[in-house]
């Protein structure tokens, strides 16, 4: 995994590439939520089509998917604790980037 502006790596470290540490993370989730995860962010899928696929309701997939996102946070810091990651908001963050906030 490279990116296109800094010869590679994530976040400003060069050569670093965290596609294990998330794979790691990610399996250490429970399977729905793996499953969940899978699907609504990788393949794109709509909340109600993963709700008709695990016999749930879209409500229900709305509140796993919140849990899965922040359980898979969790667990991904657990993991790896940096300084960067390990306070509310981390490299797995979905704030704006303010710091301010």
């Amino acid at each position: 995994m490279t990116g296109p502006d800094d010869g590679g790596g994530v976040g400003g470290f060069p050569g670093y590439t965290p596609l294990q540490d998330v794979l790691t993370a990610l399996r250490s989730l429970p399977t729905a939520w793996q499953e969940i995860l899978w699907r609504a962010d990788v393949l794109g899928a709509d909340p109600g089509d993963i709700a008709a696929r695990m016999g749930l309701t879209r409500a229900a997939v709305d509140l796993l998917t919140g849990q899965a996102h922040e359980a898979l946070r969790t667990a991904y810091r657990e993991h790896y604790p940096t300084p960067n990651n390990t306070g509310q908001e981390g490299l797995c963050s979905r704030g704006s980037g303010d710091p301010d906030e």
